[in-house]
């Protein structure tokens, strides 16, 4: 495993010969809230889909007019209440030969 601070990328070599580049976003808090803000909204789509499903609503503009705090989803971001794995996403895998 390496990383380069000046790419801000991670390199990993697996023992089974997997060959990994993953880009680690620690200076960009941005890209964080809106990744947050994205799975926030389809949690709760998923939720508002399900009540919709069980109770036999046929009110489908419950599901459009979903509200996100965004204020609160920074406030977490900024007081680092969040999970951590959203600063790395992967960009490249392939096996060795």
């Amino acid at each position: 495993m390496s990383y380069s601070e000046t790419l801000s990328h991670l390199m990993i070599l697996s023992s089974d010969n997997r060959f990994e580049v993953v880009k680690v976003n620690t200076d960009n808090r941005g890209s964080i809230v809106k990744k947050l803000i994205r799975i926030e909204k389809r949690k709760t789509l998923k939720r508002k889909r399900e009540e919709v499903d069980e109770y036999g609503h046929e009110d489908l503009d419950v599901i459009d007019t979903l509200k996100i705090d965004k204020d609160e989803i920074a406030k977490m971001v900024q007081e680092g209440q969040y999970d951590v794995g959203l600063h790395f996403s992967k960009k490249l895998a392939f096996d060795l030969d």
